[in-house]
């Protein structure tokens, strides 16, 4: 730090709450909270966009809770961005505030790249502590301290191969000029040059620093107890019948690009609006055909023609286009949608397999034909690592039962569907609406639909016996 310039810290948590009442106590003791981080992929943008204004960070407060984005909790990518952090500026203090206990992965990955300071949630006490976390920035923990984490109950669900955190890649190297002294700046330019710096090196030379350091004192106060705030903990969400209360997310991919994904993802979504629901269908492909899709309906014959919508609306679906739109499904999720469809094309290419993983229901489209069969088994196998396969909906556009059952015994796969033939998925066809009810009703969300479905059918069954009996009735007394 060069004069008063302010030592800024950035907190991370998805708990704003907490975050709020953080800051507050932060900020009485001579720092300034530059921002309040909610999501763990802004937390490397807010740091380098620091650097970039000439606002060097001094510290990070982390809660693990930053790991979560919607219902996917990504502790492991939560480790790869304090390791690219921490490497790519060294001088930043943690403090990381776990609700993962003693024994889990995550507290060993950051010991091993030379985060000490970490603060488990005790069960016997459910507050922390804000002195003697700020304290830890000028008097880190020692090893000795932390040194239990490093054994981990391997039981634990964590990364496939075990080779610890890794760095993540960023888009756009920067120049960052802050105002350093020259040893600084050769020390600059050294972790420029050198990518990815191995954790033995760093915790030899953390160890060395450690040294130098005066040992820390125990804190005796009795104004102490003016400074617990409750430990921050992860809000349970609110699950009814197996699913998350809100907008169901449908993700559909296909084994290789023309296979009918976007056909698949219009006849699924013109189905769902046909029976009131609310619903938007994404484009997360490079295909652009959402815009020749809206030129279409528009009646424009010019295909170079650009009418600058991000999204537009046919018989009832919310269609947003890829050219424009980047994906946010957080805000669509804090929407009013009942379903959000995603259509992800060719799985491949498509930027957006993550969340397909992440969907409520997902949806592998192929080919029943003998010789495209290869393309689902190439997809299969290449995703065999991944725990979410098992409840893969496979669909097999034009294809016959013979087909199904070939490819339930070839690739020992559970639910495949036979797709109809279907020239405009825009237009209601009673087979094929079938099948996208037999699929959505693989996780119990069409429960509502279907009731309603039966109860027309039973009042239509009802009226057509009232009037045949009338008709009887009449007939007998002629």
């Amino acid at each position: 730090m060069v004069g008063n310039e302010p030592r800024r810290v950035i907190i991370g948590s998805q708990n704003t709450e907490f975050a709020t009442k953080l800051k507050k106590f932060v900020e009485q003791h001579e720092y300034k909270v530059s921002d309040i981080v909610v999501m763990a992929e802004h937390l490397i943008e807010a740091i380098e966009m620091s650097y970039i204004n000439d606002e060097p960070i001094y510290a990070l407060i982390i809660t693990t809770d930053l790991s979560y984005k919607l219902n996917d909790k990504r502790l492991e990518f939560l480790s790869d961005c304090l390791l690219t952090i921490r490497s790519r500026h060294s001088d930043i203090k943690f403090a990381v505030l776990s609700n993962e206990s003693e024994g889990h992965p995550f507290l060993s990955e950051l010991v091993g790249i030379g985060i000490y300071n970490i603060f488990v949630k005790a069960s016997t006490n459910n507050s922390i502590d804000v002195r003697e976390l700020i304290r830890s920035f000028e008097f880190p923990k020692e090893f000795a301290e932390v040194s239990k984490y490093r054994e981990y109950n391997k039981d634990i669900l964590w990364r496939k191969i075990d080779r610890g955190a890794s760095e993540l890649t960023l888009k756009s190297e920067r120049v960052y000029h802050t105002a350093k002294n020259e040893s600084q700046k050769e020390e600059a330019v050294t972790q420029t040059d050198v990518q990815a710096p191995k954790c033995e090196k760093q915790n030899n030379q953390i160890s060395k620093e450690e040294k130098k350091r005066p040992e820390r004192e125990l804190i005796i106060d009795d104004e102490m107890e003016d400074f617990q705030i409750p430990f921050p903990s992860v809000k349970e969400k609110i699950v009814v019948k197996d699913r998350i209360i809100g907008s169901v997310v449908v993700g559909i991919t296909g084994v290789y690009s023309g296979v009918g994904v976007t056909h698949t993802s219009v006849a699924m979504a013109s189905f769902l609006a046909r029976q009131g629901n609310s619903v938007a269908l994404v484009e997360c492909n490079e295909s652009s055909d959402f815009k020749y899709l809206e030129l279409a309906h528009e009646g424009i014959k010019n295909d170079d023609v650009s009418v600058g919508t991000k999204s537009f609306k046919i018989a009832g679906v919310n269609y947003y286009k890829s050219d424009v739109y980047e994906i946010d499904l957080i805000s669509l999720l804090s929407s009013e949608y009942t379903f959000i469809i995603l259509d992800l094309g060719f799985y491949d290419t498509t930027k957006f397999f993550e969340e397909f993983l992440r969907s409520d229901i997902q949806i592998v489209v192929g080919s029943g034909i003998e010789w495209k069969q290869r393309h689902l088994e190439r997809f299969l196998s290449s995703t065999n690592g991944y725990e979410q396969q098992k409840k893969w909906n496979i669909v097999l556009p034009l294809t016959d039962g013979q087909a199904i059952a070939d490819v339930k015994r070839n690739l020992k796969v559970g639910n495949v569907f036979k797709l109809p033939y279907q020239p405009d998925p825009f237009e209601e066809d009673i087979e094929t609406e079938e099948t996208l009810e037999n699929i959505l009703s693989t996780v119990k969300v069409l429960t509502k639909i279907k009731k309603s479905k039966s109860l027309i059918k039973l009042i239509i069954g009802c009226s057509v016996f009232l009037i045949v009996l009338l008709i009887s009735i009449l007939l007998i007394k002629i």
